[in-house]
């Protein structure tokens, strides 16, 4: 079994290695911290939590822009979801369930913490 990085994807035999590199797409900077461990475990797809995009790798997921990223449209790389693999998926705010992500991720929520439609839904973990 192996295990992967939440921010570049790249894979090691155990949790030790992998945490010992210097990861080049850490949000410090390219090398600039080390690899985190992804939580998720091995999927058939992995899925972006800001936006629902599926990729069947977890490094093609993680290289691609994402349109709905938190810093602006393709100002950020998607983010692997890491929680249940499958729905009903519910909003960490109001509680409300959506069949998959890209629904949840795609509506406003009420109960954000911005304000009632000043921010869209976020799967709870």
């Amino acid at each position: 079994m192996s295990v992967c990085c939440k921010y570049c994807g790249m894979s090691a035999r155990d949790a030790r290695s992998l945490m010992n590199g210097w990861c080049p797409k850490h949000p410090d900077g390219s090398c600039k911290g080390k690899h985190a461990l992804y939580e998720g475990g091995e999927r058939d797809e992995y899925i972006c939590v800001y936006c629902g995009t599926k990729n069947r790798s977890l490094s093609s997921l993680l290289g691609g822009w994402c349109s709905k990223h938190p810093d602006g449209s393709c100002k950020g790389k998607h983010v692997a979801y890491d929680g249940r693999e499958s729905g009903p998926y519910e909003c960490k705010y109001c509680g409300r369930e959506f069949r998959d992500i890209a629904s949840l991720v795609g509506s406003w929520c009420p109960k954000h913490p911005n304000g009632p439609s000043r921010g869209k839904h976020s799967p709870a973990r």
